[in-house]
């Protein structure tokens, strides 16, 4: 009762009391950062929910500095439900407030609602960003603010639901709000996600080496794009050409260095098997390009086991250690 005498829209500037973290500022600092991503992952997916989203993500936090939350932390996110619904705020606005804490712990559910997972996305993504930055980071054993929980719960969000959305984006959206952002921030917080996704790749039944295959696309693409494209390559391991193809796609890597290598000049092709190599590539580029921009992912795999036999005929008919520097 006493709770209720004061709306959390008016709770808001209280926020400025409670601090965050003594280097990240306070709650009320916080929320704002939440607000700014939220509009911004909201424009990107769901620009007609702007409004709630943005409502919630600025209300999401005001339950804290209530008296039931005073009193019972367990129950944030739950009592800001009860009272935004009191205050007349809708209910997909209230249900953001609940389910933005969510997954809270290994087994928990993803919110329900999108405007929910918009929510735990922004709130999450901003904390790994926020420590990052400051160069707090799990150690050993040791992860105070639970960051690699929050990690992982981004990572079930992402792939449960499918947004078309990438980590990379986020990360960089949330780098925005530091005046003081470190240079590395989005690659450091990448390679802490990627640390998560591969276990959890290999734990859905995919083999190691498949995983490998993909894993470097993990901030650049959705992650369920990761999926697809796994299942596809597990489709092609069954069919006949995949190993005569790997046999050959092996002869190709062994030869490459590891520095970077300059363009090719077509000018310089002499050898009949280069230069059919050569148009087979340039023919079907393209054609692979369309195809995965499809995500028509086995018909590029399929269409890629046509190069087998001229990259064979290559390495068979060409001297690739030419004693010309230029060739």
């Amino acid at each position: 009762e006493e709770d209720m005498k004061k709306p959390l829209h008016k709770r808001v500037d209280d926020l400025k009391r409670v601090t965050f973290h003594d280097k990240l500022g306070n709650l009320y600092d916080k929320t704002a950062r939440m607000v700014d991503l939220s509009l911004s992952l909201s424009d990107k997916l769901f620009p007609d929910k702007r409004n709630d989203i943005e409502r919630a993500a600025r209300l999401c936090k005001t339950d804290l500095i209530t008296g039931v939350v005073g009193e019972f932390p367990e129950l944030q996110g739950l009592m800001g439900r009860y009272y935004a619904l009191h205050d007349g705020e809708t209910d997909d606005v209230a249900n953001a407030i609940m389910q933005h804490y969510k997954p809270s712990c290994s087994g928990d559910s993803i919110p329900e609602t999108d405007e929910g997972c918009i929510l735990s996305l922004s709130d999450k993504i901003d904390n790994l960003a926020s420590f990052f930055n400051i160069n707090i980071v799990p150690t050993g054993s040791e992860d105070p603010f639970a960051l690699r929980r929050q990690a992982i719960a981004i990572i079930a969000i992402l792939l449960e639901k499918g947004y078309d959305i990438t980590l990379r984006e986020m990360l960089d959206k949330a780098g925005r709000c530091y005046a003081d952002r470190k240079s590395s921030l989005t690659d450091d917080v990448l390679n802490f996600f990627m640390q998560r996704i591969e276990p959890l790749l290999s734990a859905r039944d995919y083999e190691p080496d498949m995983v490998q295959s993909v894993i470097h696309l993990a901030g650049d693409i959705p992650l369920n794009g990761l999926i697809e494209r796994l299942d596809s390559i597990k489709r092609f391991a069954t069919r006949g050409e995949y190993n005569s193809f790997l046999a050959a796609v092996k002869r190709v890597n062994n030869i490459i260095p590891g520095t970077e290598i300059p363009p090719m000049r077509q000018a310089l092709l002499i050898e009949s098997q280069e230069k059919a190599l050569c148009n087979d590539i340039m023919d079907i580029k393209p054609k692979i390009h369309e195809l995965s921009v499809n995500k028509r992912y086995d018909d590029a795999l399929s269409l890629l086991t046509t190069l087998t036999g001229s990259i064979n005929n290559f390495f068979d008919g060409v001297l690739v250690m030419d004693k010309r520097d230029e060739i």
